[in-house]
């Protein structure tokens, strides 16, 4: 927290607060916090200046071994009195040590800059005076100057100033490391995480994060909770990662803080709490980071742990869609697309469909598939269509599956090839794909691309109805109505007309009438089928049976019986059954 108000992460800078969370956090053995709090009492930064202070809290972490404070303590002491307060006086100072060839001096004036607000010029002066301490460090003292050690095998690991040799880097970085500097520490582990210069080791990668955490590396801290997250070098633990990303995350890590509110979001190391996670998010898309900025769309869209509300939810998509998040240029397009959240624009869609879809996200190429199919923002290709679903299919995307088979099924597109079509319609259906399965068994009703097989359209049509699909309710009515495949049925008929019927699907709702008419598992009531047939019609006004069999049934009925079921029809909504 110290840190966090001390860099104006998240929160407004304020070094006065910085020094109480430092306080608060050297008081109970923290090293890091006793280095921060005595550079604190140094510089005079959120606390009156104490020199005596500052050596006190140096001295305390220097004890525990951090590399850091034995720099500071060693500034506290060497500084002389009468040094001006201003940077340039401080370099003038170091100057004349740094034209004896003193490396060590040059290194102390560059931990000095780091404590002071260094102007560009200076942090130019300080680069350089680097090298020259690097050069001397080489021949005269390797095994004192321990963050030079660090820099050393960070010069040479990034090729700067020196060709790039791994093999030094880890020489360097692990002097450093195990005499204590965190910062080289984490550079080894990640090291061996990556198997970059040494072979890859996930155990000794653990074995220094966990080091460099201890000291407070907030990059060690959230690897090493990753580590842990998925046990990957140690054995995996949920709470020892929230652990650590809490720690990283206190100090600001926004990787730390984005995966801290997925812990809280799914409920995985700690309670699940969406507000947490969503305080979580925030904390992390104030910092950039754009899994977070793609997520709180997700929760605003939702409402998830804050009220819904789509306009933020667009504007969170754009933000995460800029940086090329591909989720979020995904549900950016569908915003466009759909008008939800912002002013409905096709062309705007199309774009950010194209941009999730060339990073391979599945569901934009299947909205863009769609586009091209229908031709809507786009000319009509039906061919591009199908390349499209056709890589979406790859990634096993259920929907292009289902879109491909629909495709073989027709020639439209493709050759007619309906054992492709088959083929597609398993691997959607097996996926739970609603209409490939009632689709699927279709096909084995009709022995349509499959030999027939009533055993087998059953199964797949009572797994699509199970999802609601009507298409599947409808034909397993009419399985159960005509007895085809199996015993006949009519309650079973009826209840599965009506699940159909109350979504919509008109031939089940005329079917639903017929028995009405007949008494077939229902009471005889013409009433209701005479109104079922109403609402049959309405729907689909081109089917002349429809207006047939209406037409025939009213011949039967009273006016007051006639005006009875244009009632209930007129009253009927999507969802209801009708009933008197």
């Amino acid at each position: 927290t110290g840190f966090l108000y001390e860099n104006g992460n998240g929160v407004p800078k304020d070094m006065k607060k910085a020094a109480e969370w430092y306080q608060k956090a050297a008081e109970q053995g923290n090293a890091a916090a006793q280095v921060s709090l005595g550079a604190c009492y140094l510089k005079g930064a959120g606390v009156p200046k104490n020199m005596n202070t500052a050596i006190e809290w140096a001295q305390k972490a220097a004890v525990q071994g951090h590399a850091a404070a034995r720099f500071l303590l060693e500034l506290c002491y060497e500084i002389p009195e009468g040094v001006p307060e201003d940077m340039s006086g401080a370099v003038e100072w170091y100057q004349k040590t740094d034209e004896q060839g003193a490396a060590r001096a040059q290194f102390k004036f560059w931990f000095y800059y780091i404590l002071k607000d260094a102007t560009a010029e200076e942090e130019k002066k300080a680069s350089a005076w680097w090298q020259k301490v690097f050069e001397s460090s080489q021949k005269s003292a390797k095994k004192e100057y321990v963050p030079a050690q660090f820099q050393l095998g960070l010069l040479y690991d990034q090729g700067t100033g020196v060709p790039r040799d791994l093999a030094k880097a880890i020489e360097w970085y692990q002097k450093a490391a195990e005499t204590g500097e965190p910062r080289a520490q984490f550079k080894l582990g990640f090291k061996y995480n990556l198997g970059d210069g040494v072979p890859l080791d996930m155990k000794k990668a653990v074995d220094w994060y966990l080091r460099a955490a201890e000291q407070g590396n907030a990059d060690a801290q959230y690897l090493l909770a990753l580590c842990y997250a998925t046990g990957n070098g140690a054995a995996k633990n949920m709470a020892k990662a929230v652990e650590w990303y809490q720690f990283a995350a206190l100090r600001g890590h926004a990787d730390a803080q984005f995966s801290l509110g997925l812990c809280y979001a799914t409920g995985r190391g700690v309670p699940q709490d969406m507000k947490k996670a969503v305080e979580w998010y925030n904390k992390a898309a104030a910092q950039g980071n754009a899994g977070a900025h793609y997520l709180l769309g997700i929760r605003y869209a939702n409402g998830d742990g804050i009220p819904k509300n789509q306009q933020k939810a667009v504007a969170w998509y754009q933000k995460a869609a800029a940086q090329g998040n591909a989720a979020a240029q995904f549900f950016l397009g569908l915003s466009y697309a759909n008008g939800d959240g912002i002013s409905e624009d096709m062309k705007k869609a199309i774009a950010w469909y194209q941009k999730a879809a060339a990073q391979g996200n599945a569901k934009a190429q299947v909205e863009l598939g769609f586009a091209y199919a229908k031709g809507r923002g786009v000319l009509k290709d039906i061919g591009k269509a199908v390349e499209l679903w056709q890589k979406a299919a790859a990634q096993g995307n259920a929907a292009a599956q289902y879109n491909l088979g629909l495709i073989y099924a027709k020639g439209d597109g493709a050759p007619k090839n309906m054992a492709q079509a088959i083929t597609w319609y398993q691997k959607a259906a097996e996926q739970g794909h609603a209409g490939a399965q009632a689709t699927l068994g279709f096909s084995y009703a009709s022995g349509n691309g499959v030999p027939k097989n009533m055993h087998k359209a059953i199964e797949w049509c009572q797994k699509s109805a199970a999802q609601g699909n009507a298409a599947a309710q409808y034909n397993l009515g009419v399985i159960y109505d005509q007895g085809d495949g199996v015993p006949k049925d009519m309650d079973r008929a009826v209840d599965f007309y009506k699940k159909a019927a109350a979504q919509g699907h008109a031939d089940a709702q005329c079917n639903l009438g017929r028995l009405y008419v007949l008494g077939a598992g229902v009471p005889q009531d013409l009433v209701l089928a005479c109104a079922w047939l109403n609402v049959a019609a309405a729907q689909e006004p081109g089917e002349a049976r429809y207006r047939d069999f209406q037409n025939k049934l009213k011949k039967s009925m009273t006016s007051q019986q006639i005006a009875e079921a244009q009632r209930l029809s007129s009253s009927w909504k999507r969802g209801r059954l009708l009933q008197r």
